[in-house]
């Protein structure tokens, strides 16, 4: 019977150095995460900041990566073993690898000890003999450029189809809600990327120790906080909720956009930075309704540029009239200059003097005094 059973475990340990490897789907989903970002961040300019953060993380920190290779320096807050860096805890005390998407993919691919020529995330038996499992990073900067080197050539192997930018940003939204359904739930409010976590807590001290943690403030996986998808996720609602169409930024305008256009002259294409839209274009598509405009709204026009404007609506028949005589009078009384005139205090009493007639029946005093002239001028 102890025969059997050790023979039983002997065989189990060989199916699982022989087998499919670890972390392959797990790597799959990541992957196509990491895909989809890069190509948002190499299709616009607008908002790719966190994108970035959210693949390589900032510089001067204990991990990042810089055109294409991984720079390691220094302490995570002066935590320098696996499972500390692995394990996103206390706002980015520890988990300065799990806090971005190239070091989750480095804490759930690179081998632990013990572990030469296993495979994990798919990625075969690697050249670099070295394992990663308790302290130091440094040392390790050759193991973590080859399984990022590895990491690249699975996730980008092939050339697909150029998509659109909306499309793109649809596809990594995808991508990142399937992520979700590979966190798994440990103990103690831990969530894990990775295979069934075993004692060692994603140390690398075991093949189920090779994973990413983080820590959630409740049981339920949506509590749990993930510094590289949060930043991705207010990154596409900031795309969504941006006042100009990030389609447009780094893709040609259709030719018809503006219905006035100048006379044989094409219309711009898109710059990278923008609406690819020329002033003289805008110019000319905001002076073409405007001729049919009043005389009143066309001294108001909108400027080219969209500046506030304040346009004042036509004066009624009988305010033009008021205004006629208070301008006759003024003729009689004073010289007209060029010089623009500061208001008179009494035009604000003439302008009430014009009210009189829409005034409520309330102020009756206004309206009988002319007549009680009148009947003391007949009796």
């Amino acid at each position: 019977m102890l025969f059997s059973m050790k023979m039983l475990m002997i065989v189990t340990a060989m199916g699982v150095v022989m087998g499919s490897g670890y972390n392959k789907d797990l790597f799959k989903t990541l992957c196509g995460v990491l895909k989809s970002a890069e190509r948002v961040v190499n299709r616009t300019d607008w908002q790719t900041e966190q994108l970035k953060e959210a693949i390589y993380w900032r510089s001067r920190r204990v991990l990042t990566v810089e055109n294409g290779k991984v720079i390691v320096k220094g302490t995570c807050n002066g935590h320098v073993n696996r499972a500390q860096l692995c394990t996103y805890y206390t706002g980015g005390k520890y988990g300065c690898f799990a806090e971005s998407l190239g070091g989750a993919l480095l804490c759930t691919c690179a081998p632990g000890n013990g572990m030469r020529g296993r495979d994990f995330c798919g990625m075969g038996h690697l050249q670099n003999d070295d394992t990663w499992s308790g302290g130091g990073v440094e040392g390790r900067s050759k193991l973590f450029h080859e399984v990022w080197d590895k990491v690249r050539e699975k996730c980008f192997r092939g050339n697909d189809i150029e998509k659109s930018i909306t499309e793109e940003v649809s596809n990594l939204e995808k991508a990142a809600n399937a992520f979700r359904g590979k966190i798994r739930q440990g103990k103690q409010n831990f969530f894990y990327l990775g295979e069934k976590v075993g004692p060692g807590y994603c140390s690398g001290s075991s093949p189920n120790d090779v994973c990413a943690a983080y820590y959630g403030r409740r049981t339920q996986v949506n509590s749990v906080h993930i510094p590289w998808l949060r930043k991705i996720l207010d990154s596409l609602n900031n795309i969504k909720n941006s006042p100009t169409q990030t389609a447009v930024q780094k893709e040609n305008l259709p030719s018809q956009i503006f219905t006035h256009t100048a006379s044989n002259s094409p219309a711009p294409a898109a710059s990278a930075g923008g609406s690819g839209v020329t002033s003289g274009a805008r110019e000319e598509s905001v002076k073409a309704p405007q001729e049919a405009s009043s005389p009143t709204q066309k001294e108001h026009a909108p400027s080219p540029v969209g500046d506030e404007t304040h346009t004042l609506p036509p004066h009624s028949t009988s305010e033009s009239k008021s205004r006629k005589r208070r301008a006759t009078k003024a003729d009689h009384d004073s010289t007209q200059t060029d010089q623009p005139q500061t208001p008179d205090p009494t035009d604000k009493e003439d302008d009430a003097d014009d009210q009189v007639e829409y005034a409520p029946l309330a102020d009756d005093s206004a309206i009988l005094k002319p007549i009680q002239l009148i009947l003391a001028a007949i009796f």
